[in-house]
């Protein structure tokens, strides 16, 4: 067996899983919307059981966030905020290491609290609170942790270059594989 045929056999599970990751996302943003249509029919709009559907996708996005973070935090896996930071510099330096997975360990964290945050403000009546926290609040909490996190790290380690913003961007959206 050539070395290409080799390479290209170990690349065909993970090909698959994430063929199968997507058309399962598909498949969910599909039926969600049928599912929501068809419990506020069969509940009306004041039902636990809908307000539980309507709040579900923020919730899952997070928690699927969390546990994808989390899961590279594993002993033997390197921590997904290195692995963007090694694609980007070539050689991740030792304190950057440590660093970059104390980062993606407060990944972890801040999306288990944007999860709590959207379940509990998914409980009261008013869903005022819910709506603007799923719909900006969120996003904004991103965007900080996000822009404090760069703010920091060019303090902290001011002797490396870093990356722009648009070039982080692009890394992590190019190698988002497990």
């Amino acid at each position: 067996m050539s070395p290409r045929c080799a390479r290209n056999d170990g690349r065909r599970p993970a090909l698959a899983r994430n063929v199968l990751l997507i058309a399962s996302a598909i498949g969910l943003l599909l039926a969600y919307p049928v599912a929501a249509h068809e419990a506020l029919q069969r509940w009306g709009a004041g039902s636990v059981l809908v307000v539980a559907v309507l709040a579900m996708p923020p919730v899952a996005i997070n928690v699927a966030l969390a546990l994808r973070f989390g899961a590279t935090l594993r002993r033997g896996h390197e921590p997904i905020i290195s692995r963007f930071a090694r694609i980007e510099r070539g050689v991740l330096e030792p304190d950057l290491a440590a660093y970059t997975r104390t980062l993606t360990l407060v990944w972890v964290i801040f999306f288990a609290v944007m999860a709590t945050v959207s379940i509990v403000l998914s409980v009261p009546s008013p869903q005022r609170a819910w709506q603007l926290w799923t719909g900006i609040g969120n996003w904004l909490c991103v965007a900080l942790l996000l822009m404090g996190e760069r703010i920091y790290r060019h303090a902290r380690f001011p002797h490396y270059r870093h990356a722009s913003l648009m070039r982080q961007l692009r890394v992590a959206m190019s190698h988002w594989r497990g």
